[in-house]
């Protein structure tokens, strides 16, 4: 699937930045973390599945990626679609209305 082949990228230019990242820039607290209210959320939810609020944070980021990756995608698909000229039948139009009774 190509979120996941996106996500691997991703992971592995992540993984290459922090190989060379100034020790300090590493160590740097996450933006999100200083939101008090995802702050505060991170922290519990490590406490309660003893991960990091780090790793919450990054699983958080995943997640959205994956998402919008796949709506990105599917809007992609949908205008290439439309430059082929591919719409439904007025056929399938009327079907599609007469099953949602409009």
């Amino acid at each position: 699937m190509r979120t996941e082949s996106i996500c691997a990228e991703m992971r592995e230019r992540i993984d290459g930045v922090a190989a060379v990242a100034p020790r300090c820039l590493r160590a740097a607290k996450s933006p999100a973390l200083r939101m008090p209210c995802v702050r505060l959320t991170t922290e519990r939810l490590a406490e309660k599945t003893r991960r990091s609020p780090a790793w919450h944070v990054g699983r958080a980021i995943e997640d959205y990626v994956a998402v919008n990756s796949w709506q990105l995608e599917r809007i992609e698909a949908g205008i290439m679609a439309a430059d082929r000229r591919d719409f439904a039948s007025d056929d399938e139009v009327a079907r599609v209305r007469a099953k949602f009774g409009r």
